[in-house]
Formats: structure tokens, sequence, C-alpha cells
């Protein structure tokens, strides 16, 4: 018996990784508003839980700004957001985020991950 839970611990530990890896995918991109400027991002939400946006286009503006000022943290076609200053509640949460807010903070996952 007491191999069987000595077996059963690694099992556990070796399954704690996953959460945190992909957690390790994400990556975050801040974008202060700046009156008259444009955002310059295509995105279409989902109704999918948990919610988040597909990026589909970036076009020039603000995050193209952001992409060329730190291209390893750039946001790409095919990113998806899960949050937007911290709304992930639905696509409609993250939309009224954008167009309010004056400061942004997107949380993303790469395209693919």
């Amino acid at each position: 018996a007491p191999a069987a839970g000595a077996a059963a611990a690694p099992a556990a530990g070796a399954a704690a990784p996953g959460p945190i890896a992909e957690e390790a995918n994400q990556f975050i991109v801040e974008i202060d508003k700046v009156p008259g400027a444009k955002i310059g991002l295509d995105t279409l939400g989902t109704r999918d839980r948990p919610s988040y946006l597909t990026v589909q286009k970036v076009k020039e503006g603000l995050v193209m700004e952001w992409n060329k000022a730190k291209p390893h943290l750039a946001m790409k076609e095919g990113d998806r957001i899960l949050s937007v200053n911290g709304q992930d509640s639905s696509s409609k949460e993250m939309y009224n985020e954008i167009a309010m807010a004056t400061h942004l903070k997107f949380v993303l996952v790469p395209k693919g991950a």
C-alpha cells in the first residue's frame, strides 16, 4: 500500500505543471491611449467560456507602435486576448473596457498556444 501512495504523489506532481506551463505562454501588452490615436486592432469576439478575443489584424496605430518597440511581445494575428484590464467575463466586457479605459492591459496567449 505505501508503494501505491508513493506512486500517486509523483503523478499528482506531474499534473501540476500543466496550468503553470499554460500560464507561461501568456504575455502582456500595455498601451496608453492617446487622444486622437487609433488602437489599430481588429478582433473577433467569442461567446465561448472562457471568453476571449481573437486578433484578426493589426493596423496602423498604438498596437503597431507597441509591436515595433517590443517585437518579443508583439500582438499578432491569431493571438487570443484573454482579458483587458482584468475584464474577462465576456467579449462585450472586454470591448467596453477597450472603448472606455485610457490605459489598456491585455493578457494574451500566442496563436497555437
